[in-house]
Formats: C-alpha cells, sequence, structure tokens
C-alpha cells in the first residue's frame, strides 16, 4: 500500500513543473485551438455464454490543428496504449478465470484532458481494476505528457532539470521519515523510490 504513495507522491511531483510553465486554464480554453471529445467502450468477457468480465475503456481524441501531424500522433499514442491495456487485461482475466470459473472482474481506464498549454499537453488516466476474490478495488492514476511540436511522449527527465532523481528521492523519502510512519513502508523502501525514479 505505501509502495502506491510513493508512486502518487511522484506523480504530482512530476506535475509542478507543468504549473510552472505559465497559468493553467481550463484545457478547452488553454492553447486556444485544442480541445478533446471522449469515448467510452465497453467489452464483455464471456467464455461458454457465461460473461465473467467488463473492460470499460474512455478514449480521449484530441481536435484542433487540423494539419498538425503531432495531434495525430499524440491521438495514435494514447490509442495504442489503451489497445494494449484491452488485449493485456483481457488476457490475464481470461487465464485467472480458467483457473476459478467463480471469479468475475471489473476494469476501468478513462482518458482526460488535463492541461494545454503553448507546447505541452498532459493527459489523465484513471483506472480501477476489481477482482471478485479480492478485498477491495484497486485505483491509480497515470499521467502522461506530450510535446505539442513533436507529438512525442516526454519522460520525467525531460521535464527536470539534470540531477532531479537524487532531490526528488531525498525528497520523498524525507517525507516518509518525517510523517512518523516510516515503519508501515517496506523494508528498504528507499531503493524503492531511487528504482522508480530511474524509470
Amino acid at each position: 500500500m505505501k509502495k502506491i504513495f510513493i508512486y502518487l507522491a511522484l506523480l504530482l511531483l512530476a506535475c509542478l513543473p507543468l504549473a510552472a510553465c505559465g497559468q493553467q486554464q481550463p484545457a478547452a480554453e488553454a492553447g486556444g485551438d485544442i480541445t478533446a471529445t471522449s469515448e467510452r467502450e465497453v467489452y464483455e468477457q464471456e467464455q461458454d455464454g457465461q460473461v465473467y468480465g467488463t473492460i470499460t475503456l474512455g478514449r480521449l481524441h484530441l481536435i484542433g490543428r487540423e494539419d498538425n501531424a503531432a495531434i495525430a500522433a499524440i491521438n495514435a499514442d494514447l490509442d495504442r496504449m489503451l489497445d494494449d491495456y484491452l488485449g493485456a487485461t483481457a488476457d490475464q482475466d481470461a487465464m485467472y478465470y480458467a483457473e476459478d470459473l467463480s471469479q468475475q472482474f471489473t476494469h476501468e481506464r478513462i482518458y482526460s484532458l488535463a492541461y494545454v498549454g503553448e507546447d505541452l499537453v498532459s493527459v489523465v488516466a484513471d483506472g480501477y481494476d476489481f477482482n471478485s476474490t479480492a478485498a477491495h478495488p484497486t485505483t491509480y492514476r497515470l499521467g502522461y505528457v506530450y510535446s505539442l511540436s513533436g507529438g512525442t511522449r516526454l519522460k520525467l527527465a525531460d521535464l527536470l532539470p539534470a540531477g532531479y532523481e537524487q532531490q526528488l528521492a531525498d525528497f520523498v523519502i524525507g517525507q516518509i521519515k518525517g510523517s512518523g510512519e516510516e515503519a508501515n513502508y517496506f523494508p528498504g523502501y528507499q531503493d524503492l523510490v531511487k528504482a522508480a525514479l530511474a524509470n
């Protein structure tokens, strides 16, 4: 559970440079000519007439700058990531269902436009996974930042100055130590923090 906290803290820290890029505006207004549409798709997983799982995808398509190849590249990357998620999740559920026919699965991954600036666009993916044999569902949030000039997905290293890994690691580890709950983290959590930043 604390591993999830570490990743969320890192995600929040990764979003800080976006706040410094300029005054944030609602996504539909920022950048002036870029907005987005969304569409939900629901896939039922079944075997022998028995539905054992549902996967809901919330596709996002940027619109605007009609002749801009970067927008097309971003849309293609977002679609590819959702298609990969759909395939991997369906395969995993089918494997688990074959082992125990009583299991039921529910998954969601929904994209939304978080920020549009002059040169950057940020997309958030909210996820939900539940297996009927689990104690509780898992929720998560993923963030993606793209360049509007090239349509490429940026990494943390593209947004932060050299040496950021050590500064972020020190900050996160300091927050954990200062929380008074260090005993609730995995032994060697410091290495987990550093490994997460290396990706």
